[in-house]
């Protein structure tokens, strides 16, 4: 590919209607050592297993997806970067915590992206907390509501 230095371990954690075909692609390529397949989780245990990861996509192929995506800020919350694509609500954070890729989605572009990632992966670790912070201080259940209702009073 296009750097034979990359390394990583994508988990995929669900029970999700794709879960079968990218088991069989996963298959197909020969990545089984580097993609694990996980089973639907409680949401606690999920949110725990966030804690282990550095990077989290969010990558969506629909632009409605609503004032309040909740993976998003939890994996946020739980110190991780995450890489979204670039739709309302998941386009307005700082740039130390979040990298957005375009709508609609381009592989080239998410390849670069988590290549990117690799080549700065100490100081990605290094900001946990700060990001964990940014999403305690932006993103918690309170301000999401102080969001949601100021959307309800911009439409009524």
């Amino acid at each position: 590919g296009k750097d034979s230095d990359f390394r990583c371990q994508l988990t995929i954690v669900g029970e999700g209607k794709m879960k079968g075909d990218l088991q069989e692609l996963v298959e197909e390529l020969g990545l089984q050592k580097i993609v694990l397949f996980v089973g639907a989780k409680p949401r606690s245990e999920a949110v725990e297993h966030l804690r282990t990861c550095d990077v989290v996509p969010i990558l969506k192929t629909i632009t409605g997806y609503g004032l309040s995506p909740m993976k998003f800020y939890e994996a946020m919350g739980a110190g991780c970067h995450v890489l979204a694509t670039d739709v309302p609500h998941m386009n307005e954070d700082d740039p130390r915590c979040v990298t957005n890729v375009s709508f609609p989605l381009d592989i080239n572009e998410i390849a670069d992206a988590l290549i990117e990632f690799h080549n700065v992966l100490p100081e990605i670790r290094e900001r946990r907390n700060e990001v964990a912070n940014y999403a305690l201080q932006n993103h918690s259940w309170e301000t999401r509501i102080d969001t949601l209702i100021e959307g309800l009073r911009a439409v009524s």
